[in-house]
Formats: C-alpha cells, structure tokens, sequence
C-alpha cells in the first residue's frame, strides 16, 4: 500500500463508522393492505400508503391504489379491543378482537376486522382473526443508506480514474 492510499482509505472508514449505524435506521414505512373481496358491495383490493413512523393507531385518507375496488380511507388500533377510525368516522371492535383495522371503499362501504393484540407495531405481515384483510408493513431505507452506497461507487471510480493517470 503506497503513501496515497492511506489516508484515502483511514477516510473511507471513518465515513463509514459515522454513517453506518443511521444506515440501519428506516426513514419511513409503507403499509400494504390486501382484501380478497366479500360479495357485492365489498370487491377485492389493494392499496398502500406511507406512515413516518408505526403509530399504534391511525386514520389514512391518502392511499395508493394498486389493484381492484377504490378505497379511500384506512384505519387501524392496536389497543385491545379499540376502536378504530376512518375518515372521520369510528367503528367499534368486533367481539372478541384484540386490534381493529377497517377500510371504507369509495361507495361508503366499510369492512371492520379483527387482529391480535398488539397487530401493526412492527414491520411485518399481520392476517385477521375474523376476516381476510391482510397488513403487511416493510421498511424504506432512508438517503443515508443511498450517500453511502454512492460514496462507495464513487471511490471505486475514483480509484480506477487515479489509476489510470498514474499508469498512462
């Protein structure tokens, strides 16, 4: 190793050490829900959205269709047997269920489901204990993970740039 590449290399580490634990962190969540249908009124659908952190409950008007019936508000509790509320308007647990979850379709119709207690408090996939919707919640990296895998592209570039110049 020459001279040149120590204190390349010494910097490339400490950036790594500063930046590496934030790497780990997620900057937001997106919640996917699956519904297989339930008759006439209540058709199969998919949609996502976005939360800055996992609260332990919450109502989401702002939803990204990704297939079947329109939805337009989301709600969940992960309170034993709590409430849960979408737009604006609050639905009762069903008997005997820890968590609640309900999705109101763009026609006015809502689906109220049960889960187990303490559902939507970690990514992960979270399947009714009644019915069939289905919560998944997974991770979004946040920037840090991005300027740091571009730091890293960029020193191999640079290491291949310098080593050309030395060469020719």
């Amino acid at each position: 190793m020459t001279r040149k590449q120590v204190p390349a290399k010494l910097m490339l580490a400490v950036l790594a050490m500063l930046l590496g634990p934030t790497a780990l962190r997620a900057d937001s969540f997106i919640y996917t829900v699956t519904f297989p249908g339930a008759g006439v009124g209540f058709p199969a659908t998919a949609f996502s959205f976005t939360e800055p952190t996992i609260p332990t409950f919450g109502d989401v008007a702002s939803i990204t269709q990704i297939s079947g019936g329109t939805v337009e508000g989301f709600g969940w509790n992960s309170a034993a047997g709590a409430a849960c509320t979408v737009n604006g308007i609050t639905f009762g647990a069903p008997i005997g269920s820890d968590a609640t979850a309900c999705l109101r379709y763009s026609s006015g119709n809502v689906i109220v489901d049960g889960f187990a207690a303490n559902s939507f408090l970690a990514p992960g996939t979270y399947p009714a204990t009644f019915g069939s919707i289905v919560v998944n919640i997974g991770s979004v990296p946040e920037p840090s993970s991005m300027i740091m895998l571009g730091a890293g592209l960029l020193a191999v570039v640079g290491r291949r740039v310098l080593r050309r110049n030395q060469h020719g």
